[in-house]
């Protein structure tokens, strides 16, 4: 009897094919096979088999018991299926079970490449991989045990196939061993050993620019899929390809008894080109003018993998000028030390040394000029009476180093001009520029390739100070520690001056330096070298900017939020399109604020504040004020385009000074909102600050239903208790009431009741005193879902009933149909069902617009309540799904999720635990994307399946 599993399960028998039976008999035996001559319980056959067993299960399994054995009689003498206890044991001979072929085969060759008897080798675990005909037991459902067992012969086949790609590469056949990774690595771009293999099989080859393309795909795969760095072998691997080690001495070291990690050094290859003359000018000593790397270097893996690729992609024959790499960033950001550690890796490729010149564009005086830089290159190069003028000099240089290979390094460069006389003029030098600006001249007119450098992540940030500062003084209070963290906001230049301080000052705790932050900012910390500190950089940096960019600048600092829209930044300054543009590619080039997505302007949190200071130093609270104003101008003209309640009074179309952006350019809708919802939140704490009362207000309360939308609650309550303060400051009654029922809503949403309804009650009667009766019937809607989260439904069904009979008096048709729904809701907690239904679905009838879609959401949601409550879960399913497709088309995330627990609950009763299981995941992620209260409960829905009973839905009356 011979028995297959790697590929389709098969069973032979003389040379003839067995039938195997239906599916769930096909499972049995196969996990009678997995279990190799072990006995398996009834319970363990059931649980690999059924989600939820039927009552019949152990029959079943025992009919099916019966069948595999008389097909096992076919052959008389041979594979048994007998009782053990509870369950089953099947007997196996040797080689009868393909996968003990396999793994057979495979000890053979490893053992056989351990003896260095490669072709032996080669042959076993050919053989080994030549039984596998598709995936493991592909065609058979897997329960937990089959699904696992198969996995792990899933990865020893991928083993084989690294065994067997490593002997082809020791034997010689690279290209056969970069086919074999090659295929594992597109199959599974995180198996490192592959991805080693694969690199070192692309440069014994010749092709080392794709042996390196190979680590930076792995090396960004990892970080995407699982925020780590590369192993520490497939590193040394990388360096030693930069060193240009050689192939053979790397083959050798993935021989037994040597590990990766013990990869030679090599040489770099030979230069492609001829030297000058014995007694040359310049050859009488070899320039290296690097500076020292700083101690304590904290490794940035992506721009460090994107430097190597970029100079391993320059062809040893070039035919071309010099390899040109600006790195470029803010000051601060770290730029010179990745230059320094990445000059000194490579270094040993340029054998004819390296000059370094800081050309001082951001420093006290003036730029360095090139005549000056060209005349110490010169004396470098062996010239005694390099000429005076600079283009002399520039030509001179070039031929000096013509023939060549270089290494250039240019710090603090202002401009490319700057930078053009200082290129050589012949292929095989690498220039490094060093820049606080975008240098996009030098890309366009010498071909720079540009590295546009960001801050550090949290975990770099961190590694810097417990480098710098000692892990000993970071572990005293890990809580400071983050908190410093923050306040550095990434940038190396402030964790440095954090670290110096700990460092001078060794008794003096993470919590102290913390609290400095806070009060003093980073001026508490800056050195006495006044050069080196956080002030300075940023001085010198905006001291290059034309007074309309600083001053724009100034205004984006000061602006509310944790970003800008370019349009509301052009507003704010009273500018018209093109020429806020023209400031803005300024600030963008000198690397003072970034562009992200949908034209939205950021500023690092560090220079924010300077530039800020420096704003309202130069513009005065008056000039500050008024530019503000203009800003809030923007923001409630792009609530009033985005929404259409009738508190929101016309605001100005322009920006509201002569030449300002007006929102109606931009385009205003809910996606708009979406964009700018932590800029309006800081907008109406500003606007507060600010003593601008009437936009405080009318933002807080133009952004409470979307608030609400997002479940973001306490941001919700926060603003629009600044719109009650306003409202009052205001003496406007109407204001008042729409503000306490906006912060009602809000703190009902996070169960507290008790202010909820003492917001309800104000609300109330300053409606009342109004006169408004609008105000009133949605107060008595509010107050109806209100007491309704408490569990009083007689209540909140009289709140409906009154909010309906004021609705129908303003003839406010949708209002009505909101009213409706809600008392339908209640009669339906009361079990008055038929009553319910009727309120309902007049409500349902009521209104069809897209306007009114949540109305209409959430009488499909009552509905399905309603058909769940009478055990038609079918129907119930339907209303949930039609009310999830309309709360998901108006962006209503806590209702869309709520309706999905109550769709998974139908499912459930209705005998699908798995769409139940889609229904309740989906609705978890919602919530817990949000950070929803209710998210620990939706959670428990999918803890329950799939033996309990379902939960019983909430209310979901429109709030």
């Amino acid at each position: 009897m011979e028995f297959l599993i790697l590929g389709a399960v098969e069973a032979w028998c003389s040379g003839a094919r067995l039938c195997l039976g239906r599916t769930k008999q096909r499972q049995v035996l196969l996990r009678l096979l997995l279990a190799r001559d072990e006995a398996v319980g009834m319970t363990d056959l059931i649980d690999e088999i059924w989600e939820q067993p039927p009552a019949s299960a152990i029959q079943n399994l025992r009919m099916y018991a019966a069948n595999i054995r008389r097909l096992l009689e076919s052959s008389p003498g041979r594979t048994a299926l007998a009782r053990q206890g509870s369950g089953y044991r099947l007997s196996l001979r040797d080689a009868e079970l393909d996968a003990d072929a396999f793994e057979t085969a495979c000890a053979r060759g490893r053992r056989a490449a351990g003896q260095t008897d490669l072709d032996r080798a080669a042959a076993e675990l050919t053989r080994a991989l030549g039984l596998w005909r598709g995936a493991a037991a592909e065609d058979i459902p897997h329960g937990g045990y089959t699904a696992a067992r198969c996995a792990a012969l899933t990865e020893a086949r991928a083993a084989a196939v690294e065994d067997l790609a490593t002997v082809r590469l020791q034997a010689g056949d690279v290209t056969s061993a970069a086919r074999l990774a090659g295929e594992l690595t597109a199959q599974d771009p995180l198996r490192e050993r592959a991805q080693r293999l694969l690199m070192l099989a692309r440069y014994a080859a010749g092709d080392t620019v794709g042996a390196l393309r190979a680590y930076d795909h792995v090396r960004r795969e990892l970080a995407r899929e699982l925020g780590l760095d590369p192993a520490r072998e497939l590193w040394q691997l990388h360096q030693a390809i930069l060193r240009r080690a050689d192939a053979a001495e790397l083959i050798s070291a993935l021989a037994p008894g040597r590990p990766m990690a013990q990869l030679p050094r090599g040489s770099p290859a030979a230069p492609p080109y001829r030297a000058g003359p014995p007694g040359s000018p310049g050859q009488s000593g070899t320039p290296a003018q690097l500076p020292a790397l700083a101690a304590g270097l904290v490794p940035r893996p992506g721009p460090d993998a994107w430097l190597s690729l970029v100079h391993a992609e320059q062809p040893g024959e070039l035919t071309g000028g010099p390899l040109v790499i600006a790195i470029t960033g803010m000051g601060g950001i770290g730029k010179t030390t990745l230059a320094l550690a990445f000059a000194h890796r490579i270094r040993d490729a340029y054998p004819d040394g390296q000059l370094h010149a800081d050309l001082a564009g951001f420093s006290r005086g003036e730029p360095a000029g090139p005549a000056q830089v060209l005349h110490r290159f010169l004396k470098s190069l062996g010239v005694a009476a390099p000429p005076p003028a600079a283009d002399e000099a520039a030509a001179l240089f070039r031929s000096m180093t013509a023939g060549r290979r270089m290494l250039i390094m240019l710090d603090n460069a202002a401009t490319a001009a700057q930078v053009r006389p200082l290129l050589p003029g012949s292929p095989g030098h690498l220039v490094v520029v060093i820049s606080r600006t975008r240098m996009t001249a030098l890309v366009a007119g010498s071909g720079a390739r540009l590295l546009t450098l960001t801050p550090m992540d949290d975990a770099q940030a961190r590694e810097l100070l417990v480098t710098r500062a000692g892990p000993r003084w970071c572990a005293q209070d890990p809580a400071a520690v983050s908190e410093i963290i923050d306040a550095c906001a990434g940038l190396p230049l402030a964790l440095a001056l954090v670290a110096a301080h700990a460092t001078s000052m060794p008794d003096q705790p993470p919590r102290a330096i913390a609290a400095s932050l806070r009060e003093g900012g980073f001026d508490a910390l800056d050195p006495a070298d006044e050069q080196a500190g956080l002030r300075p950089v940023f001085a010198w940096s905006c001291r290059q900017l034309s007074p309309a960019a600083a001053r724009l600048l100034g205004l984006l600092a000061a602006a509310p939020g944790p970003d800008t829209e370019f349009a509301a930044a052009a507003s704010a300054a009273g500018l018209p399109a093109r020429a806020a543009r023209q400031l803005t590619g300024e600030l963008r080039d000198a690397n003072l604020v970034t562009e992200s997505s949908g034209s939205r302007l950021v500023i690092h949190d560090l220079l924010r504040g300077y530039a800020a200071e420096q704003y309202l130093a130069t513009a005065g609270p008056r000039g500050t004020r008024a530019a503000l104003r203009r800003l809030l101008d923007y923001y409630r003209a792009g609530l009033q385009a985005a929404t259409s309640r009738r508190w929101l009074v016309a605001a100005p179309r322009a920006a509201g000074t002569s030449g300002g952006l007006a929102f109606g350019e931009m385009g205003g809708s809910r996606d708009w909102v979406s964009a700018n919802c932590d800029t309006l939140i800081a907008a109406v704490h500003a606007a507060a600050g600010a003593g601008l009362d009437r936009h405080a207000y009318l933002l807080a309360v133009g952004l409470c239903d979307h608030l609400q939308r997002q479940g973001r609650y306490q941001d919700q309550a926060a603003a629009q208790l600044v719109a009650v303060r306003a409202a009052q400051r205001l003496g406007e009654r109407a204001a008042q009431a729409e503000a306490h029922r906006g912060a009602g809503r809000a703190r009902a949403h996070l169960g507290e009741h008790g202010p909820a309804f003492g917001h309800f009650g104000a609300a109330m009667e300053l409606f009342a005193a109004a006169g408004d009766l609008r105000g009133q019937a949605e107060t008595e809607r509010n107050l109806s879902w209100a007491e309704g989260l408490t569990g009083d439904n007689a209540a909140a069904l009289a709140h409906a009933a009154t909010s309906l009979s004021l609705c129908e008096q303003l003839g406010d048709q949708a209002g009505a149909a909101i009213a409706r729904n809600a008392m339908g809701w209640y009669c339906a907690q009361l079990g008055r069902l038929a009553e319910a239904e009727e309120h309902c679905a007049r409500a349902l009838a009521a209104v069809s617009a897209p306007a009114h879609a949540s109305i209409r959401a959430s009488a499909l949601d009552s509905l399905g309540f309603i058909h769940r409550a009478r055990g038609d879960h079918d129907a119930a399913a339907r209303a949930y799904r039609q009310a999830g497709a309309l709360y998901q088309q108006v962006d209503d995330r806590p209702a869309r999720a709520l309706t999905l627990r109550h769709l998974g609950a139908s499912h459930l009763a209705a005998g699908r635990p798995g769409e139940a299981a889609e229904a309740w995941r989906e609705a978890h992620q919602i919530l817990a994307a949000i950070g929803h209260p209710k998210a620990a409960e939706a959670a428990t829905d999918l803890a329950r399946l799939p033996r309990h009973p379902c939960p019983v839905p909430r209310p979901g009356a429109v709030s």
